[in-house]
């Protein structure tokens, strides 16, 4: 009995063997029939593998790239200092008391200096009353923005005197600040409108204007 099953195991064995050998023979014959396109097959396979990692990775510096631009943009909106308005009241009954007269402005010894280190004013002096027409002149660089802006109380200069006075009496007088931005006008080179109808493009910088003053505020700008 042992024997037998002996034998039937060294079959066994063998059969296993040729089947193992003709698969062997079969995969050589196979790989040496096809080898090139065996080849080419899987260059292919690496190559889209080592284009889809490089989409992946550039889209996502791409991403990195611009979210983190738009949040550096929102961060320099949120660390604004927030303007001071505590003067509304005063420049309210400012207004009411010289309209007729009209109101001038006063730039005394008024000294400006970027914060890169580059200086624009240095002890300026300017007036301009009711009924004058002041131009600045001079080539680009020479500070006419930054004046715009200082009378707008966009920027704050670092030493000086700079007020709105009445046309009248030029001793009554009220120092600037985003209060006072509201008795100017400003008509700039551009087009530009936010968002929305023209009134409230014009309440932007009066919120309780009527509707009467936008259209003469039309008329008078020829618009």
């Amino acid at each position: 009995m042992r024997e037998k099953l002996q034998l039937i195991m060294k079959h066994l064995r063998q059969g296993s063997l040729q089947k193992m050998w003709k698969q062997t023979i079969w995969i050589y014959q196979y790989g040496r029939r096809y080898w090139k396109s065996m080849i080419l097959y899987t260059l292919l396979g690496v190559m889209g593998s080592c284009v889809s990692l490089a989409s992946s990775l550039i889209s996502k510096d791409l991403v990195d790239i611009i979210t983190g631009h738009q949040t550096g943009r929102l961060m320099n909106i949120v660390e604004i200092p927030q303007e001071d308005y505590s003067q509304d009241h005063a420049v309210k009954l400012f207004e009411k008391q010289h309209k007729t007269s009209g109101i001038g402005l006063t730039m005394k010894d008024l000294s400006y200096t970027y914060h890169s280190g580059t200086e624009v004013f240095a002890h300026a002096s300017m007036e301009a009353y009711p009924h004058e027409i002041i131009a600045l002149v001079g080539p680009s660089g020479e500070g006419k923005t930054t004046m715009l802006r200082l009378i707008l109380s966009l920027l704050r200069a670092q030493s000086g005197e700079f007020q709105i006075c009445a046309g009248s009496d030029h001793n009554q007088k009220l120092n600037m600040s985003p209060s006072t931005r509201k008795l100017f006008s400003y008509v700039p080179q551009g087009n530009t409108m936010f968002s929305g109808t023209i009134a409230e493009n014009m309440r932007n910088v009066k919120p309780d204007t009527t509707d009467e003053e936008i259209i003469e505020a039309l008329k008078l700008s020829c618009a």
